[in-house]
């Protein structure tokens, strides 16, 4: 069976190492995965245990692409929802990782050889109906992305918070770093990367915190935050440290237990005893 990483950059690369499929899976629980089964025409979607959502949803959009690169005879069927008994689960799990065969990796360049054959007649046609679809699952209508990128860009993320992914119209975006070349300097510049779009489904989101930006009585973003990790002050030791090395000697129990005694009473000496 063929297996495809998805990435972040929206691209589904082929993973070439003669491994089995639950090998690579098992080492790299983060990742998100495409298994094309040539044999029964079923192209799966596997997400890690540790896997973020913006990958999961990358790979719901890749795998309906996927799709239309294998012109449509292939079905679309989720790894994650059989039983780990399952004898379709074992067998797709214990195959061999094969580098040859129909499918071909997903890159940012490609473009699916179905589309690149259809007349400007036909791609206008397409491009209504997708622009149909798309107002049909925007979070809401009349939002425009461009300005709610730029006021999103704008706030500042709560203290203690790191952003997650933002949902804006029917499009889910994440932040990136992207380098732009001048001629005597590189500068780095913040900015919203589109992933993909909101697909059919319910996602449960752990340990995400939601906020609303909302402008003129729409909600013009979802914004999802998760906490940052929690790192330690300097210099707050969780063990107590001893430097010198007499702390760390043997010693009599005994004269440490005398130096808990309260020393034994003496009369001082007087003029008259004296005598």
């Amino acid at each position: 069976m063929q297996l495809f990483e998805i990435k972040k950059t929206v691209e589904a690369i082929a993973v070439t190492d003669k491994k089995r499929i639950r090998e690579v899976i098992e080492e790299n629980p983060d990742k998100v995965y495409l298994i094309i089964d040539n044999s029964d025409r079923n192209i799966w979607l596997y997400s890690g245990k540790s896997s973020g959502i913006p990958e999961q949803i990358i790979g719901v959009n890749l795998q309906k692409e996927m799709k239309v690169q294998l012109r449509g005879f292939y079905h679309i069927e989720n790894l994650n929802s059989l039983d780990k008994e399952d004898k379709n689960y074992k067998r797709i799990m214990s195959a061999k990782v094969k580098k040859d065969g129909r499918a071909t990796e997903i890159k940012k360049e490609s473009v699916p050889e179905e589309e690149s054959e259809l007349t400007d007649t036909q791609k206008e046609i397409k491009m209504g109906i997708e622009a149909s679809r798309v107002r049909e699952t925007c979070v809401h209508k009349g939002v425009q992305p461009k300005i709610a990128i730029v006021d999103l860009m704008n706030l500042e993320t709560p203290e203690g918070y790191k952003q997650h992914m933002s949902i804006i119209g029917n499009g889910i975006y994440i932040k990136g770093t992207e380098i732009e070349k001048f001629l005597t300097e590189n500068k780095r510049t913040q900015k919203m990367k589109r992933i993909g779009e909101l697909p059919n489904g319910f996602f449960f989101l752990e340990d995400v915190s939601t906020r609303l930006v909302v402008k003129r009585g729409k909600v013009e973003c979802i914004d999802l935050l998760k906490k940052k990790d929690e790192k330690l002050g300097v210099g707050k030791p969780l063990v107590p440290l001893f430097f010198k090395e007499k702390l760390h000697r043997d010693g009599d129990i005994n004269i440490l237990m005398q130096s808990f005694e309260e020393p034994e009473h003496k009369e001082e000496a007087t003029p008259e005893s004296a005598e």
